[in-house]
């Protein structure tokens, strides 16, 4: 008896919930489709330190600097020269910053003339030097201030991407 009326509850529940349902899926292709993830490479950036200055401001006063250094000059200092350099790409990246003067102002550029700034693939590279200059006693009879420049470019080019005047 126990069991007739477990079959009949049983039987009355599957009814009364809508009776049983089945589903067939069918799935043409087992295998998942494979999707491409196509990675491209960025554009790369330099950026000069903004704390690149000359030492004094590049200010001299005609005095006996001019006359106890051999040959006759004024020394003076550009502090924090390079930059940074932010990679974007896949490649390892070299960026040269070089300072120069022209020949006619007076000014030679006497220690670290260049730095060198590298980045690995992806990746971001920094460099900093101090560089020292000379004025020449010349210099003090030029009518327009010398100028020196900071300029950068990459590694086996010989064309400049960046300038910077002081």
């Amino acid at each position: 008896m126990k069991k007739t009326f477990l079959s009949i509850t049983l039987g009355a529940a599957i009814l009364l919930t809508g009776g049983v349902n089945t589903t067939a899926l069918s799935v043409s292709n087992p295998n998942s489709e494979p999707l491409k993830v196509t990675i491209l490479d960025g554009n790369s950036a330099f950026a000069f330190h903004n704390e690149m200055r000359l030492t004094n401001g590049g200010r001299f006063t005609i005095g006996d600097a001019f006359f106890e250094n051999s040959p006759l000059s004024a020394r003076g200092g550009i502090s924090n020269v390079g930059g940074a350099l932010f990679n974007y790409t896949r490649s390892p990246i070299e960026v040269i910053v070089e300072v120069k003067a022209p020949e006619q102002s007076g000014i030679q550029i006497t220690d670290n003339p260049t730095v060198t700034i590298k980045a690995e693939a992806i990746s971001r590279g920094e460099n900093t030097i101090n560089s020292t200059y000379s004025v020449s006693r010349e210099t003090a009879f030029l009518t327009e201030p010398p100028i020196i420049t900071v300029t950068a470019r990459l590694s086996g080019e010989s064309e400049n991407f960046s300038c910077v005047s002081l």
